[in-house]
């Protein structure tokens, strides 16, 4: 009787333990994972503004109007090639064929 009881309780006491085991391993995935969105978010709207600020310098004010469509844009990689492509295009005509490409 003792003997089962005592088994029992084991049991229960390291299924327990891997529950809070199994949450700890969640929390901090969790944890990892909302970082890194929340990285790629804070890149995502440095290069928009990066990109704003050299239609600004490049193009003046017409080069604002291509902003739009650039703000639809959440790849990471697409937006440091357009941040590039202000600096090689000749016209904002250009940067707007890049940016529909």
């Amino acid at each position: 009787m003792a003997q089962e009881r005592g088994k029992r309780e084991g049991r229960e006491e390291g299924r327990e333990e891997g529950r809070e085991e199994g949450r700890e391993e969640g929390r901090e995935e969790g944890r990892e994972e909302g970082k890194k969105v929340g990285e790629e978010i804070g890149l995502t709207q440095g290069l928009v503004e990066a990109i704003d600020l050299g239609l600004r310098l490049r193009f003046g004010t017409a080069g604002l109007e291509l902003l739009p469509r650039v703000r639809e844009i959440d790849d990471v990689h697409r937006l440091r090639a357009l941040k590039e492509a202000i600096l090689r295009v000749e016209s904002l005509q250009e940067f707007a064929a890049v940016l529909r490409a």
